[in-house]
């Protein structure tokens, strides 16, 4: 009888270290998306939600390198890898509303198209990249951090090619 190998997840699981009932995980959403997607709201109302989606990618995206730093670094701590995440979860907070929003308003009458779109792009998009970071994991943060990165700059990326190729764009590049 083959003996049962333990995974690495459960001994992850099982340093006396880390928090056992997911409370990391609850700052993360109240400190960071829940505040994100607050904000959201008036930075939409002034400035736009263009220049809204700018600026959460833009904090994710610095949040995202430093936390990959961190962990390419030495050993760090749990609160070390953490701490980079509660800025970057704001950030998604106003990425999330911003681009629904920016999704559905050009078209009101397909709205539910766009929404139901961008929900199947995102739980494809977040199939896609546990698969990539469980493939590549080798002991540490740093694939799965890396692959944040790469996740943020190609939104950014995405985010910038779509607003130059629009017709709204196009007429204010025009207009200076």
């Amino acid at each position: 009888m083959a003996a049962v190998q333990q995974s690495d997840a459960e001994r992850f699981l099982e340093r006396p270290d880390l928090p056992a009932d997911g409370a990391g995980r609850d700052v993360q959403f109240v400190g960071g998306d829940g505040v994100g997607m607050v904000a959201a709201q008036f930075l939409s109302k002034r400035g736009g939600v263009v220049r809204t989606l700018r600026i959460g990618l833009g904090i994710s995206l610095v949040s995202a390198l430093a936390a990959l730093m961190v962990a390419a670094g030495s050993q760090p701590t749990l609160l070390q890898l953490l701490l980079p995440q509660l800025p970057l979860a704001f950030g998604a907070g106003l990425v999330i509303p911003s681009a629904i929003a920016g999704a559905v308003t050009p078209q009101g009458q397909r709205a539910g198209l766009a929404a139901g779109l961008l929900g199947c792009l995102q739980m494809f998009g977040a199939a896609l990249f546990g698969y990539v970071a469980v493939r590549l994991y080798a002991g540490t943060a740093v694939p799965m951090l890396a692959i944040q990165v790469g996740a943020f700059a190609l939104a950014a990326a995405v985010m910038l090619l779509i607003h130059r190729q629009s017709p709204d764009a196009t007429a204010a590049r025009q207009s200076v």
